[in-house]
């Protein structure tokens, strides 16, 4: 018997407060490669997953993205820069 996700454990999806953008990213892919879901309902669907002060689901709220493509994409840059941040607070935490 395979493994496949459905629709409801895309719609399932939620990230946690303190889960990271890569790790969440990460868990959000895992499903919906195996749902047959147009890309405007997985956008909407990772939108309405993420964490509310996210600042990426700010840029889905503002944005007008047509692909999941191009939204992972952008998931990619706020990931870098996430972990840009955490790497920033490290180094001046030690100074």
């Amino acid at each position: 018997m395979e493994n496949k996700n459905s629709h409801a454990d895309l719609y399932a999806l939620t990230q946690e407060r303190q889960e990271s953008l890569r790790s969440f990213i990460g868990r959000f892919k895992e499903v919906v490669v195996n749902v047959s879901i147009p890309d405007a309902a997985a956008i909407i669907t990772l939108k309405n997953a993420l964490w509310y002060e996210s600042r990426f689901k700010e840029e889905l709220s503002l944005t007008h993205i047509e692909t999941i493509a191009d939204v992972l994409l952008r998931a990619a840059k706020h990931i870098e820069l996430e972990e840009e941040k955490v790497g920033n607070a490290k180094k001046h935490a030690t100074a």
